[in-house]
């Protein structure tokens, strides 16, 4: 009796695949569809929202079917552009995140005329002395908190829990029992317009760093205020660096928010001519994303629309972005939204529902 091997195996899942995609009008090279079946494995068939039993592949051919055939081809461009974090990157995003703002409280800090040999056995000391004058405080609820707390008080033995905040909209007398702090870490876990997290609305500023000012007052108005996103875009980045400078004068405070990204993610390659900058309105999936016969189907609601015209997702940020827990509103709206019997690729749960 003859064995099939697991190479063998793998070789004809790939043929299959790749007759199944030439059905639906979508030509693909047998290696390209070999990477796509080894993604649908190790990393798409794991997404949250999947029902029980569910798989990737099997969703990717009803999702095409929303398109016209003539248009599958431009729409597999979106799926060769996916970015998918897994729960495990997920992980260590928060652990880099942490590094990389311990890292920064060591850089910060002057040798002034101390000799390098007593100052460098000396740091870790130091830095634990300033770490342990911080607060952490999660500004999202998918950022994995508990962990990124737990590998904080691992790496800092001067941390106790109340270093670290789950939610920043706590009342006042939660506050008085914080340890004593001249610092307060943001932590998020993606920006990927700046929108959500400051933004100018009719005579005001709204968003999650306006809004954290507003509740803690007096309680940070000496204190150094960092927006730590595990994940940032370029929309964001240039948003950010517009906005904070104005709204800091607009409210009278000394000190800026400074923001700490731990990871620079791009506009997606099928949207982008530039090495994932802008977003370049002539590319064929930017055409596909503003096509009325699909884009119509889409219904925005009041959260959508203080992003603008969603057609490159909130904000324009322009991403293909799948977070394993969920799909950003920040990703284009033809991959995720469920309306008008549009047939989502990676169905999303909106956190104002």
């Amino acid at each position: 009796m003859r064995h099939t091997t697991w190479d063998q195996t793998i070789e004809r899942q790939t043929k299959v695949l790749t007759e199944e995609l030439k059905l639906m009008g979508v030509a693909i090279l047998e290696q390209d569809a070999a990477r796509l079946q080894f993604l649908a494995q190790r990393k798409y068939d794991r997404y949250d929202l999947f029902s029980s039993g569910e798989t990737f592949l099997s969703r990717l051919m009803q999702w095409l079917e929303n398109f016209d055939v003539k248009d599958r081809q431009t729409a597999m461009e979106i799926v060769d552009s996916l970015k998918f974090v897994s729960q495990y990157e997920m992980k260590e995003l928060a652990v880099a995140t942490f590094e990389g703002i311990r890292t920064s409280l060591f850089s910060t800090r002057r040798l002034s005329d101390e000799n390098w040999r007593v100052y460098m056995e000396s740091r870790e000391q130091m830095i634990g002395e300033e770490l342990s004058k911080s607060i952490f405080m999660a500004c999202a609820d998918d950022i994995l908190f508990d962990y990124f707390r737990r590998y904080a008080m691992q790496q800092v033995s001067v941390f106790n829990k109340d270093n670290f905040v789950e939610y920043y909209k706590i009342d006042e007398e939660t506050r008085i029992d914080l340890p004593e702090y001249k610092r307060i870490f943001l932590i998020d876990q993606l920006s990927g317009s700046g929108i959500t997290a400051i933004r100018k609305e009719d005579s005001g500023w709204k968003g999650k760093i306006p809004t954290f000012f507003e509740i803690w007052k007096e309680d940070v108005k000496d204190c150094d205020i960092y927006y730590c996103p595990y994940l940032q875009g370029p929309a964001s980045k240039q948003h950010l660096e517009a906005s904070l400078p104005v709204w800091t004068k607009d409210i009278g405070r000394q000190k800026s928010v400074k923001v700490l990204p731990t990871c620079s993610i791009s506009v997606s390659s099928c949207l982008s001519s530039d090495e994932g900058l802008t977003i370049d309105e002539t590319l064929p999936v930017a055409n596909l994303c503003r096509d009325d016969r699909y884009f119509s189907k889409f219904v925005d609601d009041r959260h959508i629309r203080k992003g603008g015209a969603a057609y490159y997702g909130f904000g324009r940020a322009g991403l293909t972005l799948v977070l394993q827990s969920n799909c950003p509103n920040n990703t284009i709206p033809l991959i995720w939204h469920s309306y008008n019997d549009w047939f989502p690729l990676f169905p999303r749960i909106a956190h104002h529902r």
